[in-house]
């Protein structure tokens, strides 16, 4: 299995869940997300997106974190890049 998809399969386990997997998933999807094959990346933010609209994110401060990955995300492509 390939790195990005590995990250695809902790992303899709931790999407909904109450627990600090939330945090640790988004850091490191965040750090490694130029590895991510790009169909994948706008998959992922897509699904953080519809999630969050049903609420089914996790809890508040788990809603926040994806929030901020996909902020972080959609800011940095903007700019050209996304991991500094």
């Amino acid at each position: 299995m390939k790195q990005d998809e590995l990250m695809l399969c902790a992303f899709r386990y931790a999407l909904g869940r109450q627990s600090y997997i939330v945090g640790t998933v988004a850091d490191h999807l965040r750090e490694n997300w130029d590895d991510i094959n790009p169909a994948w990346q706008k998959l992922i933010i897509e699904e953080i997106k519809d999630a969050i609209n049903r609420g089914m994110a996790g809890m508040q401060m788990d809603v926040e974190t994806w929030q901020m990955l996909v902020e972080a995300v959609e800011t940095a492509e903007k700019m050209g890049k996304v991991d500094d």
